[in-house]
């Protein structure tokens, strides 16, 4: 495939991303790349000036998700580990100056009587990206390669909708998202119990998801330890699915030298409460770390 792109485009200089392209999106227990649990150290092919990306971008993760092995937060890991495995993919080609990124690769099909090659190609900043496919037997697959190489550098394939994440955890305006919602009180069921809880849980800034998580936290926790008083904060991003658009947010609470974290997606039309999911994944982060 890049002898076939070299000899596509000549005298351009290609990047071979195809290693780290394999790690991130690589499929594995968990459908995605999980980082090593979140801890993995930058590979030898990430470019060293964006390490602190890396290490910011599984710290965010490893604040939703906790440490492994993940039980009730494994959702929030293969989620977040997917979006860090496409923006981290995004960064590499802003980092080389890419004007274009193209990914081709192969899939045996029908006991390897056939393969099916596919491939896309992308501009940094683009919501849309050019796919080419084709079926072909094995003995037609190098010029089935340089067939949809070519395409993909003329851009003559099918236009389809991109993810593009610039920024994994998007700054919050300071607004309230969820203003104007009824705070949720209800006590959140199957937690366990151990000495460290603490009674009572003070959160700030005040809102309706931070006044949520205070009063759940005490409808719920029958705890013996010194009140906390902690920090919420939020992030909210758009992203599409299978399902079409989507509102993500993620909360992380930090009480002390313990942080929780939980996230929750909700479509336009869904009439399924934020609030509720949200403050209820995070008592129950909480519980969890505060009882291992």
């Amino acid at each position: 495939m890049l002898n076939a792109l070299t000899k596509a485009l000549p005298g351009a200089t290609v990047v071979n991303g195809t290693e780290l392209y394999e790690y991130l999106f690589g499929v594995g227990l968990m459908l995605g790349q999980d980082f090593d649990g979140f801890t993995a150290a930058p590979r030898k092919d990430w470019p060293a000036p964006l390490a602190a990306t890396w290490r910011d971008g599984l710290a965010h993760c490893n604040a939703i998700a906790g440490p492994p092995p993940w039980k009730s937060t494994r959702p929030a890991a293969m989620a977040c580990g997917s979006r860090l495995s496409t923006f981290l993919w995004q960064r590499f080609a802003q980092h080389h100056g890419a004007r274009n990124v193209t990914v081709v690769w192969t899939t045996a099909v029908g006991g390897k009587k056939s393969v099916r090659v596919s491939g896309e190609t992308w501009r940094p900043g683009e919501a849309t990206a050019i796919a080419v496919e084709e079926f072909v037997s094995e003995a037609d697959l190098k010029p089935a390669l340089d067939r949809v190489v070519k395409a993909l550098v003329e851009r003559t394939g099918t236009t389809q909708p991109r993810e593009v994440i610039d920024e994994l955890v998007s700054k919050q305006s300071g607004v309230d998202p969820f203003a104007g919602e009824p705070v949720v009180d209800a006590a959140v069921p199957g937690l366990k119990s151990c000495a460290a809880l603490p009674a009572s849980l003070t959160v700030a800034p005040e809102s309706v998801l931070a006044k949520s998580l205070g009063q759940r936290w005490a409808s719920s926790v029958k705890g013996a330890g010194a009140a906390q008083k902690c920090e919420l904060s939020l992030s909210q991003h758009d992203e599409e699915s299978m399902m079409g658009p989507m509102t993500v947010t993620a909360a992380t609470v930090k009480c002390g030298d313990v942080t929780g974290a939980a996230e929750a997606a909700k479509a336009p039309a869904a009439k399924t409460s934020q609030v509720d999911r949200l403050s209820a994944g995070l008592v129950k982060s909480l519980v969890q770390r505060w009882c291992r």
